[in-house]
């Protein structure tokens, strides 16, 4: 029996520059070939776009915690770009290498085991702060998640807009939002100010899209 021959997604959410490279050669593979991939969900002139954002909040992500955040941010946008595009590429390529290849990704005969369904809903978020400013977030397991989502209102909770795809802060927000992911149940994050009123939440997210969030938990920083 032959293996399914699809993208191969070799890169992580915390490799900006893997992906950058990634978005060039998808957004020239695209440009080389506009007749075999006429409607991709992202031109690839925006992802060109999407890759100099990306770059220059690289370059700049040790100017403080907000630059930092930005690039987080930036990372996550990117990831959603490029795992979109090769979803398209692969079903424009139904299976033949050569056409995986010329859509600016590597082909894989390897097997792939795929997410069937998203991740169960996350629950309360551990949150410990300490002087300085630093707080640790700590998420339970969330069954399904390959990634989890932190979101960090630096003020008062507002609804955020979740889809499958993404997730997205309305125009106007009332207060600054963090968005982190990784790997990882645990994150140690700084920046904030004393008695800085935090409101913390986190979802599971795998290949097929966002889980639904947890309750969120309140805080004030030492």
């Amino acid at each position: 029996m032959s293996k399914e021959i699809v993208p191969l997604l070799n890169w992580k959410v915390s490799e900006p520059t893997v992906m950058s490279e990634r978005a060039l050669k998808v957004s020239g593979g695209y440009g080389t070939n506009p007749l075999l991939f006429p409607a991709p969900p992202f031109a690839g002139a925006l992802i060109l776009t999407k890759r100099t954002a990306l770059d220059t909040l690289y370059s700049n992500r040790k100017n403080g915690e907000l630059a930092k955040n930005a690039l987080d941010t930036a990372c996550i946008e990117m990831d959603t770009i490029l795992r979109d595009s090769a979803d398209y590429v692969s079903g424009v390529a139904n299976g033949v290498k050569d056409t995986i290849n010329r859509g600016g990704f590597d082909a894989t005969t390897g097997d792939i085991v795929h997410d069937t369904i998203v991740p169960a809903a996350g629950a309360a978020v551990t949150v410990e702060v300490e002087k300085g400013g630093y707080v640790n977030l700590i998420a339970p397991e969330i069954t399904g998640a390959k990634d989890y989502v932190f979101v960090i209102f630096r003020g008062p909770a507002f609804a955020l807009t979740v889809t499958a795809d993404a997730i997205t802060v309305p125009t106007g927000s009332p207060c600054p939002v963090m968005i982190v992911q990784g790997s990882v149940k645990h994150k140690k994050l700084t920046g904030f100010v004393k008695n800085e009123e935090i409101n913390v939440m986190v979802c599971g997210k795998n290949t097929i899209g966002y889980g639904a969030f947890g309750p969120i938990e309140n805080t004030s920083i030492l």
